[in-house]
Formats: C-alpha cells, sequence, structure tokens
C-alpha cells in the first residue's frame, strides 16, 4: 500500500488540476481538517489521521508533555545556565507543543503503520519549521512540520520508502485576509507628557496584553498618587543596531547546543522518537535560539530594571521563555512581578501551563482561581479580581436598556452587506485542534456538524448566516471553500471587526469551542447558542461554563429549533438574556467594588511592603539634558547615579536605555549626544564607542521610546531629526519599515503636538 501524503489544501488543488491519476495510485492520507473536508465533498476515500487518536490516547499525551518539559534535560549534560537559573527550564513552556505533537504524531502513525502494509509514502510535505511560543502563524502548519519529523523517524524504523514531492502551487494563506474596515473613527489623542515627578514606577511588559487592557491598566497606575507607568515590549528589548547583529557569545549556551546534538546521537532512554530523532533537529534549534533571543532581552532588559529601579512590573503573559526569563532576573532583584490571566470562555485544559513564576497572578474569578489550584499554583499567589479587560464592556452591558434596537441593528447590517429583512445567525468560529497540540473535539465529528449546518443554511433561506473566524486560529480555507457554495443567504466576513459583526446579528452560535467571543456576544446582548457534537469527554476538556444550560445542545435539528425559539418566542429569549446575565456576572466576579478599585487596591497593597524603593531616573535624565551651564552637575549627578546602579551594566545597554527613556519623557532628541557624553564619561575606555557608531543607535531609541508615549509640540527636535535623514540618506533608506514608519510618524507629527494612537 502506497499512501498519498497531504499538509494543505494547496497541494490537493495541485494534484487535482495537474496530477489527478496520483489518487487513483495512491491512498490519501491526512489530518488537515481542510483537506480532509475538500476529500469528503469529491467522495474521495483517504486515511484519516485522527481515527488512529482517541480521547484516552489524548489525555495521556498531554500529560506526559506537559511533564517531561520540565524534566528531559539535566543540566550536568551541558549548562544552561544563565543569571543563576536554568534557560531550559524557563524554556518548559515552549517545549509543550512540539512534545505533544511529537506524542499524538507517534501514537497515530505507529497505529497506521501496525494496521496496514506500507511499503511507501509519497507526500507533499511542509518544509522544517519550529515551533515556538503561540507559533509561527499559522502555527497548525509549525505544528504539522513537527509531526512530519515522526512520520520520518518511523519510516526510517519500519524501513518504509519516503518520497518528497514537490506541488508548483503556493501553500494557503492560512491567516485572516487583511481589508478595508467597513466603519470606525481614528482616535486622536491630545499630547500628554509624562510625569517626571512619580516617584514609584510601575513597568509594563506589553506583549500578549489586549490594548483595551493595557489602556486601562496604564490609567489605573497614572491616577495613583507618586505613580508613573512606562511600558516596554519585546522589540523595545531588541532594536538596538549595537547588539541586534551581535552573535550569542554564551559559550555555555553554545557548548549546550553541542551537547544536546551528541546526545542525539547516543541517546538510548525514553521517547527516541523525540530525543535520538535526527529529523527533529529543527525543533530543538528553534527552542536553542529562543534561549539566546531571551538572554539578549535580558540583558536590556536587566539594564531597564537598574537604571529605572522599578517598583512593580507586569506582564501581559509571562509564561513562555523571554518572560520567564525576565520574571526571574526582576525576582532576583527584589522587584514584584505581576501576571495577568486571561481566563474567558474555554475549556479547562487551557489554564494548563498558561502561568509562568511570577510573584502574583491576577485570576478574574474563582473559575481561574479554582483551576489554577487544581494544577498545583500556590494559591497564595492567586488575586482575583474580575476583568480589567472587559470592565468597560460591563459597565456598558450593565447601564444598558433592552430597547428596541431595530434601526441600529439595521444600519449595522447595511455596513456589512446583508440584508436587513432577514434574521441573521453570526457563526463565530476557533480551530478544534493546531495540528496534533490541543485537540478539543473530534475532527471527523465536527466536519460532519458542519456539513450538517450546511444543509440547514440551504433549507433557511429565510435566515442570514455570517461566520467570523477566529482572528488568529482557525480553519480560513474551509470557511472560503464554503463561500464557493454561492449560497445566497451565507457570508464570510474576514476583514470586520467582532463589534461590528455583533451589532449586525440577531443570534451567536458557537461549535464545538466555547471563546471568550461568545462572552462579547452576551455583553452586546446577543443570544449565545452553545452547538457541542464532538468536544471529547474528557474532565479536563470540559468547558467551563457550568451555568449555561438553556442554550446548550447537541445537534443540528436541535439547533434549528432553537433558533426558532430565539427568534419567536419572547419568553424563551429573555430566558436566555437572565441565564447570560448570571454567566457575565460569574465568569466575570461581578461584585460591589469593580475590578479597577480591586487592582488599585492590589497595587496600593504591593506599595506599603518595605522594599519598595524610589527612581530618581528621571530627575538625572532632566539633569543631563538641561543647559549647558550645568555640566558639572550633570556629571556629579550622572556620576554618582552610574556607580550606584549601572556601573556593571554593559556601556552599549546603558546608552540604549538612557536615550530610550529620553524620548519616553519627550525630552527632545537633539539631548541624545549630551546623554552619550555625560555616560561614556563614567565608563572604562575599552567598553566606550565613539559618538560616529553611537548616534544612529541612539536615536532610533529614542524614537522607540518617543512612539510609545503621545508627543508634544517639540518643533525644535523634529527639524534636527529632519536635518539628520537628509544628512544620513542611507541609513534611512535601508532601515526596516517599523523604524521608517516610526521616524516619518514623527517628523510628520511632532509638530502638530498630536498622534494617531496604537
Amino acid at each position: 500500500m502506497e499512501l498519498l501524503y497531504f499538509t494543505d489544501i494547496s497541494q490537493l488543488q495541485y494534484v487535482l488540476d495537474k496530477k489527478p491519476l496520483l489518487l487513483e495510485q495512491m491512498q490519501p492520507i491526512t489530518g488537515d481538517v481542510v483537506v480532509a473536508c475538500e476529500l469528503e465533498r469529491r467522495n474521495i476515500s483517504f486515511v484519516d489521521e485522527w481515527d488512529f487518536l482517541g480521547p484516552t490516547d489524548i489525555e495521556r499525551n498531554s500529560g506526559i508533555a506537559n511533564d517531561l518539559s520540565g524534566t528531559w534535560w539535566h543540566e550536568n549534560l551541558a549548562s544552561t545556565e544563565y543569571e543563576g537559573f536554568s534557560l531550559l527550564d524557563a524554556a518548559r513552556q515552549d517545549m509543550v507543543y512540539p512534545l505533544e505533537a511529537c506524542l499524538n504524531a507517534r501514537t497515530v502513525y505507529e497505529k497506521i503503520f501496525q494496521k496496514n502494509h506500507i511499503n511507501r509514502i509519497s507526500g507533499y510535505f511542509l518544509p522544517e519549521i519550529g515551533v515556538i511560543r503561540c507559533g509561527p502563524f499559522p502555527t497548525h502548519r509549525a505544528v504539522r512540520s513537527v509531526s512530519q519529523a515522526i512520520l520520518f523517524w518511523l519510516a526510517d524504523k519500519y524501513g518504509i520508502q519516503i518520497d518528497k514531492l514537490e506541488s508548483k502551487y503556493p501553500l494557503s494563506e492560512g491567516v485572516i485576509r487583511k481589508g478595508r474596515r467597513f466603519f470606525g473613527s481614528v482616535k486622536i489623542i491630545a499630547s500628554n507628557k509624562m510625569d517626571v515627578k512619580a516617584a514609584k514606577v510601575a513597568l509594563v511588559v506589553s506583549g500578549g496584553m489586549d490594548e483595551a487592557e493595557y489602556k486601562t491598566l496604564k490609567n489605573i497606575i497614572n491616577d495613583l498618587l507618586g505613580w508613573q507607568s512606562l511600558a516596554i515590549s519585546q522589540s523595545d528589548f531588541l532594536c538596538n543596531p549595537l547588539i541586534k547583529d551581535e552573535k550569542n557569545k554564551n559559550l555555555e549556551l553554545q557548548s549546550s547546543w553541542i551537547g544536546f546534538c551528541e546526545s542525539v546521537e547516543q541517546y538510548q532512554g525514553h521517547y527516541p522518537e523525540i530525543f535520538a530523532n535526527p529529523h527533529l533537529k529543527f525543533q530543538f534549534q528553534r527552542i536553542w535560539d529562543e534561549i539566546g533571543l531571551a538572554v539578549k532581552c535580558g540583558n536590556v532588559f536587566s539594564t531597564f530594571l537598574d537604571v529605572l529601579q522599578p517598583s512593580l512590573i507586569i506582564f501581559g503573559h509571562e509564561a513562555f521563555t523571554i518572560e520567564r526569563v525576565l520574571v526571574r532576573l526582576a525576582k532576583k532583584k527584589g522587584i514584584h512581578t505581576v501576571g495577568l490571566v486571561h481566563e474567558g470562555l474555554g475549556h479547562k485544559i487551557g489554564f494548563r501551563g498558561g502561568v509562568g513564576d511570577a510573584d502574583s497572578l491576577l485570576v478574574w474569578s474563582d473559575i481561574g482561581f479554582n483551576a489554577l489550584k487544581s494544577y498545583g499554583i500556590n494559591e497564595a499567589r492567586l488575586q482575583k479580581i474580575g476583568s480589567i479587560r472587559y470592565e468597560p464592556k460591563l459597565n456598558k452591558y450593565l447601564q444598558k436598556t433592552r430597547s428596541n434596537e431595530s434601526e441600529f441593528k439595521n444600519r449595522a447590517k447595511k455596513r456589512i452587506g446583508i440584508p436587513v429583512n432577514k434574521s441573521t445567525i453570526l457563526i463565530l468560529t476557533t480551530a478544534i485542534n493546531t495540528g496534533f497540540y490541543t485537540p478539543i473535539a473530534n475532527p471527523r465529528k465536527h466536519r460532519e456538524t458542519i456539513n450538517e449546518l450546511i444543509t440547514l443554511i440551504k433549507s433557511r433561506q429565510d435566515l442570514q448566516f455570517i461566520i467570523k473566524p477566529h482572528r488568529s486560529y482557525d480553519y480560513y480555507e474551509l470557511y472560503r471553500k464554503l463561500t464557493e457554495l454561492n449560497l445566497a443567504n451565507l457570508k464570510l466576513l474576514e476583514s470586520a471587526t467582532l463589534d461590528e459583526a455583533l451589532e449586525a446579528s440577531d443570534i451567536c452560535l458557537m461549535i464545538n469551542y466555547f471563546t471568550t467571543a461568545g462572552l462579547e456576544a452576551m455583553l452586546s446582548r446577543v443570544p449565545v447558542i452553545y452547538l457541542n457534537t464532538a468536544v471529547y469527554d474528557l474532565p479536563e476538556w470540559n468547558d467551563i461554563l457550568p451555568g449555561f444550560v438553556l442554550n446548550r445542545i447537541r445537534s443540528v435539528s436541535e439547533l434549528e429549533n432553537h433558533i426558532d425559539s430565539l427568534l419567536n418566542d419572547p419568553a424563551f429569549k429573555e430566558g436566555s438574556f437572565i441565564e447570560a446575565e448570571k454567566l457575565i456576572k460569574q465568569v466575570l466576579d461581578v461584585k460591589e467594588k469593580s475590578a479597577i478599585a480591586r487592582l488599585l487596591d492590589f497595587i496600593q497593597s504591593i506599595s506599603a511592603n518595605s522594599w519598595i524603593k524610589q527612581s530618581d531616573v528621571k530627575s538625572v535624565i532632566q539633569t543631563i539634558c538641561a543647559e549647558p551651564h550645568a555640566k558639572n552637575i550633570n556629571e556629579e549627578l550622572a556620576g554618582e547615579f552610574i556607580k550606584q546602579h549601572i556601573v556593571n551594566q554593559s556601556f552599549k545597554n546603558v546608552l540604549y536605555v538612557f536615550s530610550f527613556l529620553a524620548g519616553t519623557y519627550n525630552l527632545g532628541v537633539s539631548n541624545i549626544y549630551k546623554i552619550f557624553n555625560v555616560i561614556q564619561s563614567h565608563f572604562a575606555q575599552e567598553n566606550k564607542l565613539s559618538w560616529s557608531e553611537s548616534n544612529w543607535a541612539m536615536f532610533l531609541a529614542y524614537i522607540s521610546g518617543y512612539n510609545l508615549k503621545v508627543p508634544g509640540s517639540d518643533i525644535p527636535s523634529a527639524f534636527k531629526l529632519g536635518l539628520f535623514v537628509l544628512l544620513h540618506p542611507k541609513k534611512f533608506i535601508f532601515s526596516n519599515g517599523t523604524i521608517k514608519g516610526g521616524l516619518m510618524r514623527y517628523l510628520t507629527q511632532a509638530m502638530t503636538g498630536k498622534i494617531i494612537a496604537r
């Protein structure tokens, strides 16, 4: 038997167009939901990989992957120590994705090989793409690339020939297509310099943080007397040209990689498909690259900490390698670290591994509190505060009356191009698996449900259906294929926002995965139906909706009756609203005190601790940037500060951080020369750089910091910036797009005192 392996819908389309005989000569095999749907639509028999992975396998392999991610590496083999801790220990959550994918892949392919006599596998395989964090997008493609490595290893073991075929078609997009937004205004915010008198700094590491969440968090901190927020991100750590192209000089880290490569050749332990698999080297190389990146980020971050001396650091997400490294560096310096736990609606298994090492974890409600506690998180670290992310929408929800909104809804329908005379059913979708990682529902049953839903759509021309895919994880190509059916009452929304889709909808439908988009529908007073036909019947795979009973259904035939009841029975619809309100209050932990007030109380309790320091970096930078007659004061004050706090830091990083902060405080780009002169006089000669070597990096640092804040009227600096670009055009022309965008935004808008909010 010869298998024809597909990993992407573009490959199947290529065979159908150019080499259809292959489908007769070989047995197709795939685990891709979109490919499987198309094969079924064309009545082409195929081997479905998911038929060989049962719930027991999934539960077992998930547990093994999580345990193995923290125990597989031994530092005595080759050290990955950095600042007193193991980098590979910090990378354990980044290891879970590939480990679980590998374990599930071995389960599947061994069962297939044992059941069938396979002599050859011809396939359209993916390039080697290592999985890290939650990407690269589309994540399912990277996870399948890892799974291929297990297939190759098992083929070697069973003596099966692998033939790699080439498709002339590019891989499918795998992402939402960008397009014109249907409506929405661009916000213009007036200038507002940072309060340079604030004594305490709360550093916000904004990666993984919702924009509304960040804005609320920033406002809360800035409203606290004596506090100031400052945001930084991974890009801010890595945009220093002085260090960006440096090779990682951590010899121990290089040695650990050599040691690992040697161990692969000699490995005799458990899970040889992972740790003795030469085909999987690219995945481990990706892990080592990430911990090397974490070292670079950590070095710059450490300088930020010594310069700013923050009293508090808040992370949008802190479970992955880079964030774990940053948390550990901060804790080593005695700085309190906080992680935001993004709960929402989903399945309990989603909480496992979702937090790292922060001192305090801010959860929404008892749901997150109990789930994390069950996974071994010390409850002393958990603080229930509700959701600052949804606080504004919650307030609107609680104040809103259910008046007749038909005119508003009709306008929304017109904006997205659907009929106003039909009730609209919004289908909010998401992926039920990410390749062989985190499968929530049975793909075969899920596909059957999709087909039944299409039959319902065809039969109900009195209803308008719209599909709004998840913005990160979903089967975009499948929904695009559905639109090719030319159903007049089915529309795919790719460029509309979730809010725009909800405004036009009468009912929201979620299928086999209840996401937080369902919570947003409830907050928008749109009745939500949860159709669960395929979720694996495992305790930890259950959704976290204990009170959501009325609108939970198990079949498409039941769905049709439910839709009609919501549209035609006012009492039934009112019951849905009552149930939704109970769930909202439970999930968002609605109390007399708002989430914002509880967060404020938490920060004030942190402030009361004796180890809180007061940062004087703002006055230091201000003095450095003062008039020339203050030169002696500049050098004396800066010298004392450097001696006390940053003499052991890299000269390159100190220049970068001071320039970044000068931009953040909006002190004028021309002052980076003053900063250079003062800082370089206090470092050893062997660490110094010339002004010509440093000015571009300092300039970019200033812009990076400047664009985090809203610039004021800074005409002299804008003029000098324009002059700098004219004098060094090549540096501008050959710089990356982010830098060009920042420069042009500064030049065109700094003089107006306004900037488009990001």
